[in-house]
């Protein structure tokens, strides 16, 4: 048997989309991304400016991580997407 395990500080530059819920900066919504091994992680995701949201189906670029939650910005890379 083999396991890969990734520490999730890693997610930091890569592409997330929205799945359940509207993110704001206080109250993040639930993001979903596919590690290199095509592994899904669900994550807690919301946007580094306060007058953002993000709605359900789209694609943010995380750019940090903030104790449990990631911060992100909109994903307006085409060549990044998930």
């Amino acid at each position: 048997e083999e396991t890969d395990a990734i520490s999730s500080q890693t997610f930091v530059g890569w592409v997330a989309t929205i799945v359940r819920g509207s993110a704001s900066f206080d109250l993040p919504a639930e993001a979903k991304l596919r590690d290199e091994n095509g592994t899904v992680h669900y994550v807690l995701v919301a946007p580094d400016q306060k007058d953002i949201e993000f709605a359900a189906g789209t694609e943010v670029l995380i750019i940090s991580k903030d104790s449990a939650v990631f911060r992100a910005v909109l994903n307006t890379n085409a060549a990044l997407s998930a």
